[in-house]
């Protein structure tokens, strides 16, 4: 004699919980996609050098950027690890922070002070981005170029 067999279904729900530290990378600089239409106006490949090495090692959070004399010291202390023959003068230096400036890659602040283009580059919490964009408005205008517009 066989058993009586009777149909059912089963539904289970699992809660999984996990805890545990998340590594956040703190070197890492956005660049968006309207960056080609500003790159196109960047003339120089000693330029490029300059933005690419701010952007790595002078941007600080929320964008800001010195370019003093101590800022090009270390730009040719970091050219020098790559190459002892590298060498850029103060005023090409000087020349390739005007160039990102009229190009757009760069907000003028004060002297010797910037920030990168926040359409552009940003190193930070996205919501502080937001927030700059909308705080750097000025009499109606902005202060940095919005080269996706």
């Amino acid at each position: 004699m066989r058993p009586k067999r009777i149909w059912f279904e089963k539904e289970e729900t699992k809660i999984v919980k996990t805890k545990g530290y998340v590594d956040i990378d703190r070197d890492y600089t956005q660049v968006y996609n309207c960056f080609s239409n500003i790159s196109m106006k960047i003339q120089s490949a000693s330029t490029f050098k300059v933005l690419f090495w701010l952007l790595a090692h002078k941007t600080s959070d929320s964008n800001g950027i010195d370019t003093s004399i101590q800022s090009h010291r270390e730009f040719i202390q970091h050219l020098q690890r790559v190459n002892p023959e590298l060498d850029m003068t103060y005023r090409t230096f000087s020349r390739s922070i005007r160039e990102l400036f009229e190009a757009g890659a760069l907000t003028k602040v004060g002297r010797g002070h910037y920030f990168a283009n926040p359409y552009l580059f940003w190193k930070d919490e996205v919501e502080k981005r937001d927030e700059l964009i909308r705080l750097e408005t000025k009499d109606g205008e902005y202060l940095s170029l919005n080269p996706g517009t």
